[in-house]
């Protein structure tokens, strides 16, 4: 069927080959991976592998362990997800608690199309789904129940299918704050945060937990009002034009796209000389380069791989329960993804 424009449309063209007699449905590339991972569910008669790796196609390996009755099947929505760090993550999970499975990356060109493909895997036997930019909050409405901090931060990172129930979660909250105890960066009293947008909103639920006062810094000020109240009333606003450089702020923290292409955060919102930790939520190869330019200068810099990280392995333990050695794991991922 060629390259499909989101996994929705895989599924959508095997329904139409059912009426055909026997047909078989081969999606190549990401959104096609799911004709192969799910074809004897799909009524395929045979899904081939490849025997070495390529990006398009599924490796025989893969395809065998998903045979086994206990594989897991997990994996990503969003809008773009050809970047996305979450797979290698997810394997490395997967290969220390020897549990066959697969994580894919399902992308969906807009919010109906992402809860329709949702309520559709829910018939596939999965046990959850991570949720990425820009879903987070239009998948609430076809949720069962709401946990802790996606209630409270009325944003879902992670679906559970449980018992023919969707269940949200909100893991960014919780991996942002153990990247900030892990690295003994709560013992620090007051943050800036550049961005108002969905990944702003997450860390200053976790600052505001770890009792750290936070002042966010955003160009639109129509995106105070998509804070919750109980998040808004415990934050200061202010624009990058008005922002007084002088306060005695220590955390500096970009949680905008600024830095992906060729711009930088720095040029909306200068690091005060007083601040003793940049943080990008980021990620690229190695390090952005902000946190580079940074680290360079003397003063201690992270970017966002291991918030990532953390998020995953908390959504990993609600689907699986387990409990894995991660600063192993951790140090093996950032082995592989700098390669």
């Amino acid at each position: 069927m060629g390259n499909p424009t989101d996994a929705l449309e895989t599924l959508e063209t095997v329904d139409t080959a059912m009426d055909i007699t026997r047909s078989i449905v081969l999606g190549i590339g990401r959104n096609g991976d799911i004709s192969r991972t799910l074809n004897h569910e799909l009524g395929q008669e045979f899904a081939f592998g490849g025997t070495k790796y390529n990006p398009d196609i599924l490796q025989f390996a893969t395809l065998e362990h998903l045979m086994q009755p206990n594989a897991l099947r997990i994996g990503l929505i969003g809008k773009k997800l050809s970047h996305s760090a979450s797979p290698l993550i997810h394997h490395l999970f997967m290969q220390e608690s020897k549990q066959p499975g697969y994580y894919h990356l399902l992308e969906a060109t807009n919010e109906i199309r992402a809860n329709t493909l949702i309520k559709r895997i829910m018939e596939y036997e999965f046990s959850g789904l991570n949720i990425t930019f820009p879903y987070k909050t239009s998948v609430i409405p076809i949720l069962d129940s709401l946990k802790d901090d996606a209630h409270r931060l009325q944003a879902v990172n992670t679906i559970h299918m449980k018992n023919g129930k969707l269940l949200g979660y909100n893991t960014d909250i919780s991996g942002f704050t153990s990247f900030m105890k892990n690295h003994d960066l709560h013992k620090y009293n007051k943050a800036m945060i550049l961005g108002a947008g969905g990944a702003s909103r997450a860390v200053c639920a976790s600052l505001i937990q770890l009792g750290i006062e936070i002042i966010v810094v955003t160009r639109n000020s129509k995106r105070i009002n998509e804070f919750p109240e109980e998040l808004r009333s415990q934050i200061s606003f202010t624009t990058p034009r008005n922002i007084d450089y002088k306060q005695d702020v220590e955390i500096y923290i970009n949680a905008t796209p600024l830095g992906l292409e060729d711009n930088d955060p720095r040029e909306f919102m200068q690091i005060p000389s007083q601040i003793k930790v940049v943080i990008d939520l980021l990620y690229h190869r190695n390090d952005t380069i902000m946190v580079k330019e940074v680290k360079s200068s003397g003063i201690e810099a992270y970017d966002g791989k291991e918030m990532l990280f953390n998020q995953a392995a908390d959504s990993y333990e609600i689907w699986t329960g387990s409990t894995l050695d991660l600063p192993s794991i951790f140090k093996q991922f950032t082995m592989e993804f700098d390669l």
